[in-house]
């Protein structure tokens, strides 16, 4: 059930809000929760990912597994994580790329301007 005026449920809409949006939208977007002692250490709820945060998988075949950002896709809208990959059919390693919806972040990577953002938007 629809609730915000200012957002479209159609899912035409949707797709092209995400393939047309600009950059610093998509920041924003890339966003996930952190874990409840993340939560309790930091004083917020939602981060966008960075490169270096330690993350949980929490949905999908990989359920579970934990590791280190290594990469992310503002392109694809997709994140990647060390030591998590599948082989292909010519039995070379190959990273599986998640959303970012799908992942918890367990510490994040903090530098002097995430340092400053989390002092900003601490309560």
């Amino acid at each position: 059930m629809k609730f915000n005026p200012r957002v479209s449920s159609k899912p035409g809409k949707v797709r092209k809000a995400l393939y047309t949006a600009t950059v610093h939208q998509k920041y924003k977007m890339m966003s996930s929760r952190l874990t409840k002692e993340a939560q309790k250490e930091t004083g917020i709820k939602v981060l966008p990912i960075h490169k270096g945060d330690e993350v949980v998988v929490m949905r999908g075949k990989h359920r579970s597994l934990t590791g280190k950002v290594t990469e992310v896709s503002r392109r694809k809208m997709r994140v990647c994580i060390e030591n998590i990959d599948r082989e292909n059919s010519k039995q070379q390693k190959k990273p599986i790329f998640f959303p970012p919806c799908a992942l918890r972040i367990t510490k994040p990577f903090v530098t002097e301007t995430r340092q400053a953002v989390l002092d900003r938007r601490h309560h």
